[in-house]
């Protein structure tokens, strides 16, 4: 037990972070075994450490310079060696083995030169290949650069045509999906295909009739935190959440998955867009994001999935309905995130987005698009619902008491129907 660690975290722990040095100790020892023998190999190419001795110099001539040499011996007197030596000195002593001895490691002083010659090409290509490696990451982002300006241009010459955009074929495109594509005509023809083909395959016209949301609305209303509550000054609907507090586990119970919730956040998007703001091209929203609650780990969780799952929904097929987004009661790692995702948003998106740590903070900013007689006392407002307490105007705001009304109306109508075609 307690060599396991089982009654003892700390020695566990312990064992844990020597297994783990134990790993990248034979990591690190297999690198550096292995650049040492390429450095090795290197090396010896470089200084010529195969050296060969005089007698095997001499032993590489051709027949004939042997027999020359061993003549020249027998004539040489007055020149003794040892039979244990290694080099016959006698050698050296005539002018033919002096020339065939120099001639010999003049070629391998050649044969060296030419290694090392090798060995630099090799490093000097692979270098040259390095480098236009980069030369043609440079000139993917120059034309990366290049297209997203051409891109621009030409958004900007459709801008100015007006003959395109009046053509009879961009017709029956909302004006807002023009704007969202910066009057690129093709592109918001794409978008707006997609969103036609997307609202026929998932029934989304008669989504806001249907008995499944109506039939879990109020327990949905219970463990997702979500209401509407006054307006812009540019009349826009004022839609707060409070991701923190979504209890999934308590939807999951009731019947709901993550697909189901995505269905509901889309349904509020149609009855906001159908009933409570009939304006199709200037309608927008004004959401407040209340992150009270989030921990790291909630970014894994079903409730986040859902999230994700709704934002992404909403910016692919309702273009240009965001008109602010407030991001409150931030937690300390938040901002960290938040540098990793800023670079990928789009500049529109940013100037869109406020983010505050503080409720005190949000006010200052927010007073700036809503009047703060219709922001809640919670959120530094002067809006006060129910008795007064924190939390209120998630069921007495009168904006969420008109959206309840046209639930219910919906249910009605629903039912209705129902009888009506059973007959």
């Amino acid at each position: 037990m307690i060599l396991t660690g089982k009654k003892n975290p700390k020695l566990r722990f312990c064992l844990g972070g020597i297994v783990l040095v134990s790993v990248m100790a034979c990591l690190l020892l297999r690198w550096a075994l292995h650049k040492t023998t390429y450095w090795s190999v290197s090396l010896q190419a470089v200084v010529g450490t195969d050296h060969h001795t005089p007698q095997e110099v001499i032993h590489s001539e051709n027949s004939g310079d042997e027999q020359l040499l061993k003549n020249t011996e027998l004539k040489t007197s007055g020149v003794h060696h040892s039979e244990d030596s290694n080099c016959d000195l006698s050698m050296l002593s005539t002018p033919k083995t002096l020339a065939s001895t120099s001639k010999e490691f003049v070629n391998e002083e050649h044969s060296l030169q030419s290694e090392r010659t090798l060995l630099a090409n090799h490093f000097s290509s692979k270098t040259k290949s390095t480098r236009s490696r980069r030369r043609r990451m440079s000139r993917k982002r120059s034309g990366r650069r290049l297209s997203r300006s051409s891109r621009k241009g030409s958004k900007a010459d459709s801008l100015s045509n007006s003959e395109l955009i009046d053509d009879p074929r961009y017709a029956d495109i909302p004006l807002r999906y023009k704007v969202g594509c910066l009057y690129d005509m093709e592109e918001a023809r794409r978008r707006w295909d997609l969103t036609v083909a997307w609202r026929e395959e998932e029934g989304i016209d008669g989504l806001i009739y249907e008995t499944f949301i109506q039939d879990h609305f109020e327990t949905i209303k219970e463990f997702y935190p979500h209401w509407i509550c006054g307006k812009s000054v540019e009349g826009h609907l004022v839609y707060y959440e409070q991701p923190g507090k979504v209890n999934m586990k308590a939807l999951r119970e009731a019947g709901l998955t993550v697909e189901g919730m995505i269905r509901y956040y889309v349904f509020i998007c149609e009855v906001i867009w159908r009933k409570l703001d009939l304006r199709e091209d200037d309608g927008k929203i004004v959401t407040v994001f209340d992150c009270k609650g989030i921990r790291f780990r909630d970014l894994f969780s079903e409730a986040m999935k859902f999230t994700k799952g709704a934002s992404a929904v909403v910016q692919a097929h309702y273009v240009e309905r965001c008109g602010r987004i407030y991001v409150v009661n931030i937690p300390p790692w938040f901002a960290k995130v938040w540098a990793l995702v800023k670079p990928l948003a789009n500049a529109r998106t940013l100037e869109k987005v406020k983010i505050f740590q503080h409720p005190d903070k949000l006010i200052e900013e927010m007073k700036k698009d809503v009047d703060p007689k219709f922001i809640p006392v919670e959120y530094g407002g002067e809006a006060i619902f129910g008795d007064g307490t924190p939390g209120e105007c998630r069921w007495h705001a009168p904006e969420e008491l008109e959206y309840r009304r046209i639930v219910k109306s919906l249910s009605l109508e629903a039912q209705n129907n129902q009888a009506t075609n059973g007959t």
